[in-house]
């Protein structure tokens, strides 16, 4: 029942496919959830886990419960799950959410995040769609993001279905944590005006 308490504690027991942060994506065979661990240590994407967790009632969006873990046991360790490779378009399959991806579009905006300066905010488009990514890097400068405007890149990240901070009226988007998710595809064209002047004086 949804009291806004958290609940007495249970197990919950899959493999971890993801991470956002400090945050997991933990699946079994009946769907994904997000794990925030007290602590994380000697366990990463790809293991099976057993997990010692809470659930903490969500106040925003469809994202009802964030899973809080005080203790993680692996049981076995294996390879990380390979990203999915989408389109904008893409975006909106049900079956992507809590996914690893890696979007690729060309990028349209690239900008600081008005309400929170730790996150930017990147327009990925192709042919048919606009798809936003939220990327978490404090030490991006303006100048620097706009420098991947008019590339096409791909970005690592998790398919998000919900947003329950400040910005909470989002619509499905990709979460990506450092500028080391992003991969250039395809660089901007260069400044047509960006040419020496020409020198008009006679010979």
């Amino acid at each position: 029942e949804r009291s806004g308490k958290t609940v007495e504690f249970f197990e919950v027991e899959g493999r971890i496919t993801a991470q956002i942060g400090n945050r997991f994506i933990c699946q079994d065979d009946s769907g994904r959830c997000i794990i925030s661990p007290f602590k994380v240590s000697g366990w990463a994407p790809g293991d099976h886990v057993r997990i010692n967790c809470r659930a903490n009632i969500q106040k925003y969006g469809v994202y009802d419960y964030l899973l809080e873990a005080p203790t993680v046991k692996v049981i076995s360790h294996g390879p990380a799950e390979e990203p999915r490779r989408i389109k904008p378009a893409d975006l909106k399959d049900h079956d992507l959410a809590f996914r690893s991806v890696r979007l690729e579009g060309l990028v349209t905006e690239a900008y600081r995040d008005e309400i929170d300066p730790l996150w930017n905010v990147l327009v990925l488009e192709d042919h048919s769609a606009k798809a936003v990514v939220q990327l978490y890097d404090p030490d991006l400068t303006q100048a620097q993001l706009n420098q991947l405007i008019d590339s096409t890149v791909s970005v690592e990240g998790v398919c998000l279905h919900y947003n329950n901070g400040a910005r909470r009226y989002l619509d499905v988007h990709v979460q990506a944590h450092s500028r080391a998710a992003i991969r250039i595809l395809e660089p901007a064209p260069a400044d047509p005006f960006d040419v020496d002047e020409l020198d008009d004086r006679s010979t």
